[in-house]
């Protein structure tokens, strides 16, 4: 069934929307909010702050780590089981 509120659109309004759109791409506009996302967020650095963080940050990554290999030997367990459930039915 053809969509009933289909759009033809002719030329000029496809080159006149790539054309606002590159000029709204392209143009040098700083906006706080746009410097957010390409930049991140911007803190000041404290030594003693930013090392617990640094340490908070090796723990949950360690953290990780473990859970990623305990994961790895689930799976690997679980493809074994699966191996031998199949021996035993042959």
């Amino acid at each position: 069934m053809p969509p009933k509120f289909k759009r033809h659109l002719n030329d000029d309004e496809v080159t006149g929307s790539i054309k606002s759109e590159r000029r709204n791409l392209l143009e040098e506009d700083s906006d706080e909010e746009e410097d957010f996302f390409l930049r991140g967020p911007s803190a000041p650095k404290f030594g003693p702050r930013n090392d617990k963080i640094r340490h908070v940050q090796n723990q949950v990554d360690e953290v990780i780590d473990v859970m990623q290999e305990n994961i790895t030997k689930v799976i690997e367990e679980e493809n074994g089981l699966m191996i031998y459930k199949t021996n035993l039915k042959v």
